[in-house]
């Protein structure tokens, strides 16, 4: 499982990059660094919802060596997505006509811990329950490079890396910090719910995306056999309800 700061010694470590995130791209980027024999520490302020991962990326899976236990880790086979689109009529696009087979519906919970333990295995090192506190630059082995406090439950910590790699996702917390901006194409948002169905996974094992005036609708039954169900469409078409 993620490592601590009591299963190894950070100044005798020293990473050459520092992931900030504890996400799906955290744990990807600590394994590709690890396969390829460069030292890195995946930094995640957590301490470790469902959807579906369509077949066209299982050659990414299978780079990381996830494909061959997506059944062993509960996570459900798909064959086809089914859309309206445009019209009433449901269109089936079945994944027999792709060289990748099916997709899966997944636990996404459980395939986060299943890619961050391949991290560890591989030899990506993890700190939960911490933060980056401060940083500023220094030289690390070269003219440009990091040096960072990181704050845990019971102690502040000294690290320095070569690189930094901002795995916070939509936050953007590390970017933002060193003044970089997002750049909007859109504003896109979507509302969730899980909904429980009081059956099994549904037999036909297809993932269903309908088309409506003003968004799309996208559902599938997960591992625990509730419905997800989820709204997309821009910001400014939704009436969000007041929250009191």
């Amino acid at each position: 499982m993620p490592v601590h700061r009591e299963h190894f010694d950070i100044d005798a470590y020293g990473p050459t990059v520092l992931i900030i995130g504890g996400g799906l791209a955290a744990s990807a980027t600590g394994l590709g660094l690890a396969r390829s024999e460069i030292r890195s520490l995946i930094i995640e302020r957590g301490d470790d919802s469902g959807e579906s991962i369509p077949s066209s990326t299982r050659p990414l899976l299978d780079k990381l060596g996830m494909s061959g236990g997506m059944e062993k880790g509960g996570h459900l086979p798909y064959y086809a997505n089914r859309s309206a689109w445009g019209g009433d009529s449901l269109d089936d696009h079945d994944f027999i006509n792709t060289p990748y087979g099916y997709g899966w519906t997944i636990d996404r919970r459980r395939f986060e811990r299943d890619l961050a333990q391949l991290a560890a295995d591989a030899g990506a090192r993890r700190l939960t329950q911490t933060r980056v506190a401060n940083w500023e630059r220094c030289d690390v082995d070269g003219p440009s490079g990091w040096r960072f406090s990181l704050r845990t439950p019971t102690a502040t910590l000294e690290s320095t890396a070569k690189f930094v790699v901002d795995a916070t996702g939509r936050s953007s917390w590390f970017a933002r910090q060193m003044g970089s901006q997002p750049s909007h194409d859109d504003r896109m948002v979507g509302l969730v719910s899980f909904l429980p169905t009081g059956r099994s996974p549904d037999p036909e094992k297809v993932v269903l995306v309908e088309a409506v005036e003003s968004g799309w609708w996208y559902s599938a039954v997960v591992p625990d056999g509730r419905l997800a169900t989820v709204y997309f469409s821009d910001a400014d078409l939704i009436d969000f309800p007041q929250v009191r």
